[in-house]
């Protein structure tokens, strides 16, 4: 499969997947974030425990395998936190959520400069979608509301509108670049 293909299906894969979180967060708020702090703790725990069983089982031993060992336990202590103090990850997500949606709208304000740059009519879609995009995360990121409920729903609602750009961009406006001979 081409580098290309698979590009496309992660974004398509990825598209729903945001969309699915985003309307089980917006539906569950509550029970979504907390089964996502212990479904994450045991993800670190087991990526952590994993980790460690390579550093016992390895048969050469340097500097970097050594920190092998140290970057195990750390993952499990982190696991561990954050499966037993939710929480504690509930105040981490907005965060690291809000990253990470920040940087694929600086992704689509890029995109859309390139658009432009192409002579294509509808860049501005780009352009409004990135700024909706960053500015939705960057309040996620510093939380204004108290309530992790409506937070929880916010960030739904943001994966709803990522998983929506990737999905778009994926299905409609690269098929239409291809067509105007722009790709």
């Amino acid at each position: 499969m081409s580098i290309l293909k698979s590009e496309k299906k992660e974004l398509l894969y990825t598209g729903i997947v945001y969309l699915l979180i985003g309307v089980v967060m917006c539906t569950w708020p509550f029970g979504a974030a907390g089964v996502m702090s212990v479904l994450a703790g045991l993800t670190l725990i087991v990526l952590g425990m994993k980790r460690a069983a390579v550093y016992f089982t390895k048969k050469e031993y340097g500097l970097m395998q050594r920190l092998d060992f140290a970057a195990a336990a750390i993952l499990v202590i982190i696991g561990i936190v954050i499966a037993g103090q939710p929480d504690f990850f509930l105040l981490l997500v907005p965060f690291i959520l809000g990253m990470i949606i920040l940087v694929n709208g600086v992704f689509l304000l890029q995109e859309a400069v390139e658009l432009k740059k192409m002579k294509y009519d509808a860049w501005w879609h780009h352009l409004a979608a990135g700024f909706a995009t960053g500015i939705a995360a960057l309040i996620m990121m510093f939380d204004p509301f108290s309530s992790h409920r409506v937070m929880a729903v916010v960030m739904g609602v943001l994966f709803i509108l990522d998983g929506a750009a990737d999905l778009y961009t994926e299905l409609f406006l690269k098929g239409r670049l291809k067509k105007l001979g722009l790709m």
